[in-house]
């Protein structure tokens, strides 16, 4: 599924159902978006330290809180996401290179020559245009990565504070802290273009006879976005990193006539079965 300039805690709240549903009804999930301009922090960041919260107030930029963990990164329109759930657990270094692959792919079909480091970053003569992070839950695993297309960098650079140190420790090369526009690599390029490259890249990468999600599925995965998206707009959460899971789809579903049914859980009672047509 494929969105644009949407709001970055339903997005966050919609990677989330995609991997509970992934991890209850054995769905193989892809999402190809942007936000509005915003502050996304990993699972375990901390803010203040990799935050310089007086220019993101000034900017208008708030603060968000991914599942997956990894450092605090900057989005906006001109930055494309590619999300991927898998009904299976990968090991972190192989869920990365499978997204950092996909990335990878993609920019070398927009006539560049990309390389892997870090683990998920993808760089391009020593600027890095993309990074990626991982979250496992049961079964199920969720794998993201960003694509800086037309970001606008300089709200990145005044607003985020890189961890020198992993540098200097040789935790990282020095791209990890040097990002890049691919339309300043490769210019001409748009975000639109990048858009597509990403999605035949995961096009070329599907399993023969995969099926597009119909807008019933994306109605469920929705639905359900909605009732996750207050957790991501909580200060405990998005500051502190505290939350309360009160959401979990059922470990049931059945394929009938074209049908995914896949119930969810909300609070103490049951909704649904929630039916998607495939």
């Amino acid at each position: 599924m494929g969105e644009s300039s949407l709001d970055t805690a339903f997005m966050l709240a919609l990677e989330e159902s995609m991997l509970l549903a992934s991890g209850a009804c054995g769905l193989c999930l892809a999402a190809v978006w942007a936000d509005r301009p915003a502050l996304v922090a990993g699972r375990t960041s901390r803010v203040e330290e990799e935050v310089d919260l007086g220019e993101a107030g000034r900017r208008g930029l708030e603060v968000y809180r991914r599942l997956s963990g990894g450092g605090t990164v900057y989005h906006d329109p001109g930055n494309l996401n590619l999300t991927l759930t898998l009904p299976r657990r990968l090991p972190v270094v192989e869920a990365h290179s499978l997204v950092a692959g996909l990335v990878a792919r993609a920019v070398g079909a927009l006539g560049l020559t990309p390389r892997v480091e870090n683990e998920g970053d993808v760089v391009v003569g020593g600027w890095k245009l993309s990074g990626s992070a991982v979250y496992l839950a049961g079964h199920a695993t969720l794998a993201h990565a960003t694509l800086l297309v037309e970001a606008d960098l300089d709200a990145a650079y005044a607003t985020l504070r890189p961890l020198w140190s992993k540098i200097a420790g040789g935790e990282a090369t020095p791209s990890k802290y040097r990002p890049a526009n691919l339309a300043s690599l490769s210019p001409g390029v748009a975000v639109g273009e990048a858009r597509e490259a990403l999605l035949a890249a995961l096009s070329s990468a599907a399993p023969e006879g995969a099926l597009q999600a119909g807008a019933s599925l994306l109605a469920a995965l929705h639905s359900a976005a909605a009732e996750l998206e207050p957790l991501y707009r909580s200060g405990a959460w998005r500051l502190r990193g505290r939350r309360r899971q009160s959401f979990s789809f059922r470990a049931a579903a059945r394929l009938v006539g074209g049908v995914l049914e896949c119930p969810y859980t909300r609070g103490q009672g049951t909704t649904g079965p929630r039916s998607a047509r495939l």
